[in-house]
């Protein structure tokens, strides 16, 4: 089977044609380099995929979607590009492009970056060392990321998740939680219902829909979400936090 190679050219403004990274520009650079690896190519072996006016600074972009579908399904060999910075600017989707790359076994040639040519052994080593760094940082965020919301929950501050009936999330309030005062009024309604009229849950809902009230989601109300509430009164009465692995919580309380 031929060998299949993919050139891909970036540029974000037109500063950069003036200064001499052009799409022609960079196209041919990587035609002149294909042509002095490899000898005579026949054009069907090349695809050349473009993102004219793109910023590096996102994957958002079409011609770097369609090179990582290639590279996905295996139908690419060689990546040809003319500097790193083409692929991305981000160092972590840069990083994480490499790593496909490596995985699914495609080569990479960057025209202004000799070190990178995983044809040759000192090229995959390099990578090898920048797959690595990436792990590193994958797990140093995801620790990070750990390490703070372990934070917000000794803090007794709402942890994320889905939000509870009656609040809405708030950095600035007490405990992230405010209260939502049209939703507050129909747990109050609920627990009244329970407590003082010792309502089962379905004649609770019942009611509720007969009033004309609905849940976040508009949907009617049913004995199975009217007994969700009723779980949690520690939590609306600001006692406990919806969490259980949540040592404290100071959230605004609704009863």
């Amino acid at each position: 089977m031929l060998t299949r190679f993919i050139i891909y050219t970036r540029v974000s403004t037109d500063k950069q044609a003036i200064e001499g990274t052009s799409l022609e520009t960079q196209e041919e650079r990587c035609r002149l380099t294909i042509s002095a690896r490899f000898g005579e190519i026949l054009p069907s072996q090349i695809e050349v995929i473009q993102d004219a006016g793109a910023s590096g600074a996102s994957l958002n972009r079409n011609g770097i979607k369609r090179v990582l579908s290639l590279v996905e399904r295996g139908k690419v060999d060689y990546l040809v590009f003319f500097a790193l910075d083409r692929l991305s600017r981000k160092q972590l989707d840069l990083l994480n492009m490499l790593k496909i790359f490596q995985d699914k076994k495609v080569k990479i040639i960057s025209v202004n970056e000799p070190a990178l040519d995983t044809s040759n052994p000192m090229g995959n080593f390099y990578i090898s060392l920048i797959s690595s760094i990436a792990e590193l940082e994958r797990e140093t965020i995801k620790e990070r990321v750990t390490r703070g919301l372990r934070k917000i929950q000794e803090q007794g501050r709402f942890a994320g998740g889905v939000v509870p009936f009656g609040y809405t999330p708030d950095k600035l309030a007490e405990g992230g939680l405010q209260i939502v005062d049209t939703e507050a009024s129909i747990i109050r309604s609920i627990f009244y219902y329970r407590d003082r009229k010792k309502w089962g849950y379905l004649r609770i809902a019942n009611r509720l829909n007969e009033r004309g009230f609905t849940k976040r989601d508009t949907k009617s109300w049913t004995a199975k979400a009217i007994q969700g509430i009723l779980r949690n009164r520690s939590f609306y009465q600001g006692k406990e936090a919806l969490h259980s692995n949540q040592p404290k919580t100071v959230h605004p309380k609704i009863i």
